[in-house]
């Protein structure tokens, strides 16, 4: 499905009575509005809607604080949305919903992906100060050559 057929169906199929205003051809803050809500807080959508640039969207976002506060509830109210599917998909047992639940608001019980990194045995890292300073050119040449090979493998 093509850029306007997708806007299409999340808009309705008369542009919401939301034709410019007489004269200056400038929008009103009620225009902006009902675009956001429409569109469920999609500024590109809106802007369709609208038939005027996303920049347009966004100045009235930007200068017009109910304009703002339309843009925010119609993005918490998709929000709400979503983790109300999640919600859903969790009950349902879908493994992805529950694996993503339990790594964003399961991080407090210990459910978090992240690597440990330790020494021997689990003990902390031991970290020596290095300076290059006092290597030999033998061996700066040697360390050289060997994160030479590496990056060169890593591109590999």
């Amino acid at each position: 499905m093509n850029d306007s057929k997708q806007i299409a169906v999340l808009q309705d199929e008369e542009p919401l009575g939301l034709a410019k205003t007489a004269g200056a051809g400038r929008y009103s803050p009620e225009q902006m509005i009902a675009a956001l809500k429409a569109s469920h807080g999609c500024v590109h959508v809106a802007a369709t809607t609208l038939q005027c640039s996303p920049s347009t969207v966004y100045r009235f976002i930007n200068r017009d604080d109910e304009v703002k506060a339309a843009l925010d509830e119609s993005r918490e109210l998709r929000l709400d949305l979503a983790e109300l599917r999640l919600d859903q998909a969790v009950k349902n047992g879908e493994a992805w919903a529950i694996c993503f639940l339990l790594k964003t608001l399961g991080k407090s019980r210990g459910y978090v992906e992240r690597r440990e990194h330790t020494g021997k045995d689990g003990a902390p890292l031991q970290v020596d100060n290095f300076d290059p300073r006092s290597m030999s050119f033998e061996e700066l040449r040697t360390m050289r050559d060997r994160l030479q090979r590496l990056v060169k493998s890593a591109q590999d």
